[in-house]
């Protein structure tokens, strides 16, 4: 029993560090990551997509009005798929269309990549802990990839909840979601904080960081706007 609560403990904390961890160091790279992606392409191109994908496509390119309004209009929409189809291979081309944007993960392309890192706490209480706590925390290890593609989504597009899975549909009416929804809110207006959809890492890693009071009235705005898409669902 101590060695399932030990795994179940040890998995959420590596989850939540990993995640953190991961999408600061892999969807924001710093100025001297991308000196080195872009020096050597092929090498780092798994990175380099992941940095597209991520930072460029889903910060950059849209939800540039508020983090409820992916494209302001069609044409922007439209733009951003011509630039896609020009500098991008079709595979990954296709990949950023089904996935949104980078809204959710699709497929053994999208999710193995992003599902991957995570197996790295577990391994490790593996060799200190043993098999039964390894197990334990292979329970909850991956909860941060479920999260990127089960909650994510929703956290933008509330109105498109009433199409989601009864369990996420469950989540979002949840104080938690308000709590996700905050972290994110933030994360957008702030690149370099607040990574976590599984809260925790960023406060451990201190890179977490609160809402100006400016800030904090447009999230109750947002929010309201949140709850009124999903309250009929």
């Amino acid at each position: 029993m101590i060695e399932i609560f030990t795994g179940l403990i040890l998995g959420l904390l590596s989850a939540t560090l990993s995640e953190s961890f991961g999408h600061r160091i892999f969807g924001h790279p710093n100025a001297h990551q991308l000196k080195l992606y872009f020096k050597y392409p092929r090498f780092f191109a798994p990175f380099l997509r992941a940095y597209y994908h991520h930072f460029v496509i889903h910060h950059e390119n849209t939800f540039q009005q508020d983090v409820l309004t992916q494209f302001r209009n069609e044409n922007e929409k439209h733009a951003l798929d011509r630039w896609i189809a020009k500098e991008f291979p079709t595979d990954f081309a296709n990949l950023i269309w089904r996935e949104k944007y980078n809204l959710t993960l699709k497929g053994l392309q999208g999710i193995l990549p992003f599902a991957i890192p995570f197996l790295t706490g577990p391994l490790f209480i593996a060799l200190i802990f043993g098999r039964v706590s390894f197990a334990a925390s292979l329970t909850v290890a991956f909860l941060p990839v479920l999260m990127s593609k089960y909650i994510h989504p929703f956290i933008h597009q509330p109105e498109l909840l009433s199409l989601a899975p009864r369990p996420v549909q469950l989540i979002a009416k949840t104080r938690y979601m308000k709590w996700i929804f905050r972290n994110h809110y933030l994360h957008h207006l702030h690149v370099e904080s607040n990574y976590n959809l599984l809260l925790g890492g960023d406060r451990i890693l201190r890179v977490h960081r609160e809402p100006t009071h400016r800030e904090a009235e447009e999230l109750a705005r947002l929010w309201r706007k949140f709850e009124g898409a999903w309250q009929n669902t």
